[in-house]
């Protein structure tokens, strides 16, 4: 068997079946990979809160909060394209990186130096542990998707990503992408 080919930076979409309250239809952005096992963030279900409403301090220029996944959703995670300005922050893909030193990234906020084409927040992140991944593609839980994430930062861009992908694999996935995420509610 073919070992499966995942690396920071790519995505991942839930297969059409895949009824999951945290999962259905989302689209993930893997943060890191290794043989310890994969990061994720999923960045098409934005939350009805905004980052000022998770701050002690607010901040000049408030921002959405995407739902990153189940796991440590008491945190908040941030990726961005400001690269190796800011601090600790690490490569995730092309021009992509994940984290950093947030008292960096609040001041670049306040000086309007940095607006949300720039960088997405998330409460809680999505985990997997080693080899957990793997197997849940196999399984055909998700599908790995190799194009470059450009639309992250994007947001009526992500909000149409699932239903995109699904389009393009054609067939038996194509019919899932207009259906109603919830049939009774057709």
């Amino acid at each position: 068997m073919k070992p499966i080919q995942i690396k920071s930076g790519a995505l991942l979409y839930a297969d059409p079946l895949l009824h999951d309250a945290y999962f259905g239809r989302a689209v993930i952005l893997l943060t890191s990979h290794d043989s310890q096992g994969s990061v994720g963030l999923i960045v098409n279900k934005k939350l009805e809160v905004t980052l000022n409403d998770l701050l002690p301090e607010p901040i000049s220029v408030d921002f959405e909060v995407y739902y990153g996944g189940p796991v440590s959703n008491d945190s908040l995670y941030f990726v961005h394209t400001i690269g190796n300005h800011v601090p600790d922050a690490a490569p995730i893909g092309k021009k992509i990186f994940w984290g950093g030193d947030f008292s960096f990234i609040a001041g670049l906020i306040e000086n309007r130096q940095i607006d949300s084409s720039q960088i997405k927040f998330f409460v809680g992140y999505s985990g997997w542990g080693s080899g957990q991944l793997e197997e849940e593609l196999r399984s055909k839980s998700w599908v790995l998707g190799n194009e470059t994430p450009k639309f992250v930062f994007n947001d009526d861009a992500c909000q149409e990503a699932w239903k995109e992908k699904m389009n393009k694999m054609g067939n038996k996935y194509s019919v899932w992408a207009n259906f109603p995420q919830n049939p009774s509610m057709n």
